[in-house]
């Protein structure tokens, strides 16, 4: 039953309905298919936020302050973004987590799987410049299961204006239940052709209070981040650029992190372990341009690291009580190319290449490392045909090999070649209708390494890669009516994922225990996502409803495997809104936004509580500073509802002698916001 909570709703849409705002624009074409001609294009602190499930053709800053990355697409339709400690971020399309998507952050690859109680994304959303979000997948230009999120960060371009040489921004940011932090960004072009940024920023956090007023015990810590970039202009039209950026967080963190204070509790009492959690990566880009042909190529070496001391629980049945640390080593590169011709009709071919490497080195005290490694390659060519000035067909072919390998078995290989079909037809200007198919493929994965399980990995002959199909069918609606325009959007997907892999862990007679990546099952996953937005003068408003129902009827989702616990988890169906008016004369937005989640009963008979969260903001940016400051002040979780996200850890468990024991990531209680941010 999908329950909204409608006088929590009323109020806010009785006291903000003056006073509403929502900062977006039409974005600039997207690169992949024909249905995401219109996107949306919402600017948060800089950040563009895409999605092609949303459309308006405004532009403006959303007074919204990103200290997290739900901040900036947590209340899309089909997207949820769990994990309340620094450690724990997951991001979860449609119910598969960052483990069944593509991932990049400036070309590179951020699926840092290193344990299956923290996250596997490390990334400061105040660093960003765009974020571009695709559930599903919908073509052959990326190879997650469902979807993909591409991520850019700012560099020098961004903050210097066409006449200055030098300049940058400093901001500062609190809020009284968790954090205070600041960050400053430097840029400076030495010559017309050569620019350079320096980017660091700071931020303390501390045990912040639910909103039943408990703390959440082992959340401290200080996150750090750099980046660095220098960017040359070899030609016009062609840029090659080296960057370097850091991100690490660091403090005594509760053992699992993932879990709740009393989980914790049961287990370990009070202690917390020192952990250090981080990555850095290095990256040569180039983008540019022989002809019509646009070329974007990057190289790139990631290091990532999980250190957690546990030597003060020395002798405990759920420690080692040693220093276990993870290293993780990535390199590759990615070649694509865009080109529009004509051969008796227009086309448009996109081609690439991708390859990736990846070695993990467990480390447990003084004992020999535990290694285990991946490779992954790809090549896809897609063409889409203009058959008219309103009708596109699109088709595309990716061939993926992967290969993994253990100590104890060795290596084996996996390949695939997936196909694409999509069209797009527009009958009228205000109307669009488009559909897609789309193959999928993806090989099993390297265990969780910090459980050393690699140790005893074995790789089952009979092991099948994980392959579907994901269908889409949808339409888009814009009106224009006395003033008065906006959108509606409507979807409906269906994505078939058969032998699905899980690494379950098996005893042996001897008392040992051995890890095999096993085919539990098929899995489908069946929904609606849909967006109305509306615009007239300085007041916008947008609502958005999303469901994914799984259909596991073969699935055995009662295995001894993390992956089912972690990697597939349902939401519930969520209805989100934002409102907002912008004051001209006085520089002023206020934005109310907030969520609606249902009651979910899922297909591992697991009930999540539904639970609804609203946000209130307020952007000023005083005249008489030349626009150069702005200040957000603003309450997240305003009426203090106590609720874990549905893409991270809910629910309970009986455990006996202890009774009913609760596990959910709850996340924080009532939070006053502020940051000021100068430009310079």
């Amino acid at each position: 039953m999908f329950s909204l909570r409608f006088p929590r709703l009323a109020v806010v849409a009785y006291v903000c309905a003056p006073a509403v705002s929502l900062g977006v624009a039409a974005a600039e074409g997207s690169t992949s298919d024909a249905e995401d001609t219109i996107e949306d294009t919402i600017v948060v602190r800089g950040a563009i936020v895409r999605t092609d499930a949303l459309s308006t053709d405004r532009e403006d800053t959303l007074p919204r302050q990103p200290d997290h990355l739900s901040d900036l697409i947590g209340d899309l339709p089909g997207v949820e973004v769990a994990g309340q400690d620094s450690t724990v971020t997951r991001i979860n399309l449609r119910g598969l987590d960052n483990r069944d998507l593509g991932l990049l952050l400036d070309g590179s690859p951020q699926t840092n799987y290193l344990y299956h109680h923290v996250g596997s994304v490390l990334v400061d959303p105040t660093v960003l410049s765009t974020v571009d979000v695709r559930l599903g997948n919908t073509d052959v230009l990326f190879g997650g299961l469902g979807g993909s999120i591409v991520l850019k960060t700012i560099d020098g371009a961004d903050l210097l204006t066409d006449e200055q040489n030098l300049g940058g921004r400093a901001a500062f940011r609190a809020s009284n239940n968790r954090f205070i932090g600041g960050d400053i960004s430097l840029a400076v072009r030495l010559a017309e052709q050569v620019d350079v940024l320096v980017h660091g920023g700071i931020i303390e956090r501390d045990d912040f209070k639910t909103a039943s007023g408990d703390e959440r015990l082992g959340t401290r810590g200080r996150g750090e981040t750099f980046l660095g970039k220098i960017g040359w202009t070899i030609a016009e039209g062609h840029r090659v650029e080296l960057s370097y950026d850091m991100v690490e967080e660091d403090g005594d963190k509760a053992p699992r992190p993932d879990l709740s204070p009393e989980g914790n509790a049961l287990f370990f009492g009070d202690t917390l372990f020192p952990t250090v959690f981080g990555r850095n990566d290095a990256r040569f880009t180039y983008e540019g341009g022989v002809g019509p042909t646009q070329i974007s190529a990057s190289a790139y070496r990631q290091d990532s690291e999980l250190t957690v001391d546990e030597s003060e629980l020395a002798g405990s049945p759920f420690s080692l009580g040693v220093l276990r640390a993870v290293d993780g080593d990535r390199a590759g590169g990615l070649l694509r190319t865009d080109t529009p011709f004509e051969f008796m009709i227009p086309h448009r071919i996109e081609a690439g290449f991708e390859w990736t490497k990846t070695k993990l080195k467990y480390r447990p005290g003084d004992a020999a490392a535990v290694v285990s490694a991946s490779r992954t390659a790809a090549f896809y060519l897609q063409d889409t045909l203009s058959i008219t000035d309103n009708f596109d067909l699109r088709g595309g072919l990716r061939y993926t090999d992967h290969k993994i390998e253990y100590p104890a078995t060795g290596d084996r290989s996996f390949d695939e070649t997936t196909a694409s079909f999509g069209a797009s037809w527009r009958p009228i200007s205000q109307l669009e209708l488009f559909a897609s198919t789309t193959s999928l493929f993806k090989g099993p994965e390297t265990s969780d390494p910090f459980s050393g399980i690699a140790a005893v990995k074995v790789i089952a002959d009979d092991l099948e890669p994980e392959t579907g199909r994901n269908t889409e069918i949808g339409s888009r609606i814009s009106y224009d009516w006395r003033g008065t325009n906006g959108q509606l959007f409507v979807r409906w997907f269906k994505t078939d994922i058969d032998n699905v892999i899980a690494d379950v862990v098996l005893a042996q007679p001897d008392g040992g225990t051995v890890a095999r990546d096993t085919n539990i099952g098929d899995l489908t996953i069946e929904g609606i996502e849909t967006t109305l937005s509306f615009d007239r003068d300085n007041v916008h408003a947008l609502l958005t409803f999303a469901t994914a129902d799984f259909e596991a009827n073969n699935l055995n989702a009662n295995v001894n495997s993390v992956d089912v616990i972690y990697s597939l988890r349902e939401l519930g169906d969520s209805f989100s809104y934002e409102i907002g008016y912008r004051h001209e004369p006085l520089n002023i937005e206020i934005s109310a936004r907030g969520e609606v989640v249902a009651e979910k009963s899922t297909f591992n008979n697991e009930l999540k509580e539904g639970y609804d969260v609203h946000n209130l903001s307020v952007l000023w940016q005083p005249e008489f500073f030349d626009d150069r400051f702005t200040i957000v002040a603003g309450v997240d979780n305003i009426f203090g509802e106590t609720y874990s996200s549905h893409a991270g850890r809910t629910g309970e468990v009986t455990i006996p002698g202890f009774g009913l024991v609760p596990l959910g990531d709850v996340a924080p209680g009532r939070a006053f916001k502020f940051s000021i941010e100068a430009r310079f």
